[in-house]
């Protein structure tokens, strides 16, 4: 059994102009917590919940952050060598959650350290399945496997993933 107390969850609370998080273990849900956050915190008074409420993946990024369903990331993928940056791959995208795996949906990629470019079925130097990316320029990849890919033996490896920003304050980012 999982243990509640480590389960985290992002509510996401707006006074009309600004939208701020607030994270929460499940044990702290299951009491009430995040229905009483605005009159128990000074700076959240006027704030009311929006509705939205993203879980945490247990996946970190570089700077020891827990990942959300609805961060934006960027993900460095080392196809050759970590000592040959010029042959690295980045990707930038959406986390999302489809059928209990967590997903990067990959909006942009930079390859050789040029400008982000958004994907395509044109997209050139795209390492994956082209038939992946749909019409709309997206194209969903496991997230463990894609920072697995420049891991030691496969391992999920934290220090080659960013988190850039969420898809509540930062959608432009895609």
């Amino acid at each position: 059994m999982a243990n509640i107390k480590k389960i985290l969850y992002r509510f996401w609370y707006s006074d009309g102009s600004v939208t701020m998080p607030a994270v929460f273990t499940l044990d702290k849900i299951l009491n009430g917590a995040p229905f009483e956050v605005t009159s128990d915190m000074p700076l959240m008074k006027g704030y009311k919940m929006s509705g939205s409420c993203d879980r945490g993946t247990e996946m970190q990024d570089e700077a020891g952050q827990v990942i959300f369903i609805g961060d934006i990331v960027e993900v460095c993928v080392f196809f050759v060598s970590p000592e040959n940056p010029d042959e690295d791959f980045h990707f930038r995208g959406l986390v999302t959650e489809e059928n209990g795996i967590v997903n990067l949906r990959i909006s942009h990629m930079m390859y050789k350290g040029k400008d982000w470019h958004k994907i395509s079925k044109t997209t050139p130097f795209f390492p994956f399945d082209k038939d992946c990316i749909t019409d709309d320029g997206f194209c969903s990849i496991s997230l463990f496997h894609l920072c697995a890919l420049s891991g030691n033996l496969g391992e999920y490896n934290p220090a080659n993933v960013t988190i850039i920003g969420n898809m509540m304050q930062n959608s432009e980012l895609l």
